[in-house]
């Protein structure tokens, strides 16, 4: 990923590698309980199949979330949602690991559908609001590949980890990855400009267009050579359809999932 800085030295690739950790951990909770089903079920004294509820729980929530929260990041800043979405996910993900009892877990599973949703697609928002379009395939790649590693290794760690130290642990493990990646990221937003962007019309008075237009040029990141031509950012606009249409595929496939998993009782 090629270093980006603005004029008050703001740098894109930390800001975004950040976000790849994020999203590295959110997706790791969407698999992460499949293989733990057996233990769960054996520990909650129930059958497998009532045991899935916490795979079908946390598809529906992380599914029906993205539906509401475009606005949301667009008026309290992406950055800032992330982290708070992140940090509410390391303690629904640390319940999940104390829960006694399968409602319990079914609820912080839900719980944790509900916070991590925020995190990709808002990440996805922040990556098109400051990175020129010139660059967005390289930047894109480098980006997805925390997502699909993180899927990758929830399976693993659900089966492996899951085996040696207990299902409970493997939930202790992705709180404590959750944990880094708020710390990091509240860091990050402290020290690096870029983070607010896309935020300063949002907060901006009503009759302050002027400012807030400013604002948010200081902050927006433009390729090194589109600026040597006086070229602008093109800003990619992810449609809150689109997250709607992903949101309703999950939630139909939780929903099979479910019915399946009653059929089998």
């Amino acid at each position: 990923m090629t270093t980006s800085s603005t004029a008050s030295g703001g740098s894109a690739t930390s800001a975004i590698t950040l976000l790849a950790v994020a999203s590295f951990a959110s997706q790791s909770m969407v698999r992460v309980s499949d293989s733990l089903l057996p233990q769960i079920s054996t520990d909650m004294g129930v059958s497998v199949g009532a045991a899935s509820i916490v795979v079908t729980a946390y598809a529906l929530a992380h599914g029906s979330v993205q539906l509401v929260i475009g606005p949301v990041g667009d008026r309290f800043g992406k950055y800032p949602c992330i982290i708070a979405a992140c940090a509410a996910a390391t303690v629904l993900v640390l319940l999940c690991g104390l829960a006694t009892s399968l409602p319990m877990l079914v609820v912080a599973r839900l719980a944790c559908g509900l916070a991590a949703g925020w995190i990709i697609p808002l990440a996805f928002a922040f990556l098109g609001d400051v990175i020129p379009y010139e660059r967005r395939q390289q930047v894109l790649g480098t980006f997805l590949s925390g997502q699909i590693l993180g899927q990758l290794f929830g399976q693993a760690a659900g089966g492996v980890l899951g085996d040696l130290f207990g299902w409970r642990r493997v939930f202790f493990f992705l709180a404590a990855l959750f944990a880094l990646a708020t710390i990091a990221l509240v860091i990050e937003f402290l020290r690096n400009p870029i983070t607010r962007a896309g935020h300063a019309t949002a907060t901006a008075p009503a009759g302050d267009a002027t400012s807030a237009e400013t604002e948010t040029d200081t902050i927006r990141i433009e390729d090194d050579a589109a600026a040597d031509e006086g070229g602008e950012t093109m800003r990619i606009v992810i449609p809150g359809v689109t997250l709607a249409v992903v949101g309703f595929q999950t939630i139909l496939a939780s929903f099979f999932l479910s019915v399946l998993a009653l059929r089998r009782r």
